[in-house]
């Protein structure tokens, strides 16, 4: 153990010794190059000068942002029909845009590039893929707004004929009503709440009537008939 150490101290002691002659080398070309440099400083500056305007000329080289701009070999297409367009219309476009990137890609041009053009083909059939799958989920939306549009717009045809036999039965009642107080067997009390029911029954049936037709102007849009 004692042996290891004193080994061990005496290889630091060399590195140390080593290390040090080394330093001291530096520092003795470095006084010189400090002592030549102030002996001539016009020349130094001149030369230093020199460098920083050569240098100059590399500044359009130089990068400008952490990620450079790189072509990914792709592309996409944003299709955007006009509000209300048909889903027969919006189908033949996205066909046609479909056949031109389909023509684009199969184009073949013999130079050697890397699998460039094929790769881009490659990005352009994926395009075309996503467009019909979003053309797809379009068409899911737009059969889902119909479904949900005639929904409402029948129940709303529907209220119209419950609102129509309520006014039936409150004119009915008026009458009624209106025939005992002429008798003398009713108070004017009741005749005024016939009354007021066969109002009551009137504003549900317009106001019903009113819906149908809100609802039903809904649907015609979600067709693409109303614009």
């Amino acid at each position: 153990m004692v042996e290891q150490s004193q080994k061990r101290k005496s290889f630091g002691q060399w590195f140390n010794v080593w290390f040090n002659d080394r330093f001291e080398a530096f520092l003795r070309i470095y006084d010189k190059l400090v002592g030549v440099v102030l002996r001539v400083p016009a020349t130094t500056l001149l030369v230093f000068g020199v460098i920083f305007v050569a240098s100059l000329g590399l500044f359009p080289l130089l990068g400008l942002s952490f990620f450079p701009r790189t072509d990914a070999g792709q592309f996409v297409i944003n299709l955007k029909a006009p509000s209300g367009t048909r889903l027969s219309v919006t189908e033949d476009e996205v066909a046609k845009v479909e056949d031109v990137v389909r023509a684009a890609a199969n184009v073949s041009i013999p130079v050697f590039n890397g699998h460039l053009f094929s790769a881009r083909r490659e990005a352009a059939l994926e395009l075309a893929m996503e467009s019909n799958q979003r053309l797809r989920d379009q068409q899911q939306r737009v059969s889902r707004d119909v479904r949900v549009a005639w929904a409402s717009t029948n129940d709303a045809f529907q209220r119209i004929d419950v609102t129509a036999q309520f006014l039936r039965q409150a004119a009915l009642a008026l009458d009624l009503a209106q025939g005992r107080y002429n008798l003398g067997l009713s108070s004017i009390v009741e005749l005024t709440q016939a009354q007021l029911n066969l109002t009551e029954a009137e504003i549900e049936n317009l106001n019903a009537k009113y819906d149908y037709q809100t609802q039903y102007a809904a649907l015609q849009y979600t067709l693409g008939q109303l614009r």
